[in-house]
């Protein structure tokens, strides 16, 4: 089986819940997809995306978060499909305006419409199963692809900013689902998860509300790790929302960062600094963004290149 769908023939489906930016990322994505769809304020991303795979017309249909804006060249890109992955999701990278970081986190996903109508994830998951409450990356026939076609803008609020990286700042040591053991914290998380999170609690002072970023990151791995919260709250937004009010963070956020990096740094034995304005921009100036390959190379593949 080879087939051929150009992405500009695949229904897309923006899906905005609160996002501060979400109507002027709508209006972006209008701009160069005038037959995009949306779904907004549905709560709980496992019904959102069903709604999403409501409206669309077309088998397969592509989903913009609220907070992402697309590049166009990826609107003159061809699916290319084949007997191993007719059935796959798959997701593009996104860079990040806060720290630069550019992986599966927020970026353009392109489902079968029929996946998501039978998956149950997050909210709706079932509870014997951890992983799908807290991330769709873990589920089956789920490809992480190399390009990156997007930009996350997660810095219209403290609060936006704060939340994701709160979310990241618990999703990166998990295991599909399952907390690492915190007298073996560094030999069990992924290296390569290891050395986001670091980037997500340090990088960021530069551009506005990432402080919050950093901050949420640092409270986030805090929380699941020393803490030892009900790590599968991280879909809730309700949730969220009283864990941030109950941190009761003020004005002058530097000895929230500087208290969280001492206390992961004594129980976790990693060292956190804070990175200020010029810092941070010194190491995005080096952190190198890929240019893009061949358009379905996959992220795995990419490493034998």
């Amino acid at each position: 089986m080879a087939e051929l769908i150009d992405i500009a023939d695949i229904d897309i489906v923006f899906i905005s819940y609160d996002e501060p930016n979400a109507d002027r990322n709508w209006i972006e994505l209008k701009k160069i997809a005038p037959w995009a769809k949306r779904v907004h304020g549905i709560k709980g991303s496992d019904s959102s995306h069903k709604e999403a795979a409501k409206i669309s017309e077309t088998e397969r249909v592509i989903t913009v978060d609220g907070d992402n804006q697309i590049n166009s060249d990826f609107l003159d890109q061809t699916l290319k499909l084949n007997d191993v992955n007719f059935d796959h999701v798959f997701s593009w990278r996104s860079l990040n305006v806060i720290n630069n970081l550019y992986y599966g986190n927020g970026g353009i996903k392109c489902w079968p419409v029929k996946y998501i109508m039978n998956m149950n994830s997050h909210e709706n998951s079932l509870d014997n199963n951890p992983a799908s409450k807290i991330e769709f990356c873990w589920q089956n026939n789920y490809t992480q692809m190399f390009n990156i076609y997007s930009k996350t803008h997660i810095n219209g609020s403290a609060y936006q900013a704060w939340r994701a990286g709160y979310r990241e700042g618990i999703k990166l040591v998990l295991n599909k689902g399952n907390k690492p053991n915190k007298e073996n914290f560094l030999d069990e998380v992924y290296k390569r998860n290891l050395d986001i999170i670091k980037i997500w609690m340090t990088i960021g002072y530069d551009v506005p509300n990432g402080e919050y970023a950093m901050l949420g990151a640092r409270q986030g791995l805090y929380d699941v790790m020393i803490e030892e919260i009900d790590y599968t709250n991280v879909y809730n937004f309700d949730w969220l929302m009283y864990r941030f009010e109950r941190c009761n963070y003020h004005n002058d956020i530097i000895p929230h960062l500087e208290n969280l990096g001492n206390n992961l740094s004594q129980y976790l034995d990693i060292n956190v600094p804070v990175f200020d304005k010029n810092q941070s921009l010194f190491f995005k100036n080096y952190y190198k963004i890929p240019k893009n390959k061949e358009f379905m190379l996959t992220e795995r593949e990419s490493v034998f290149l």
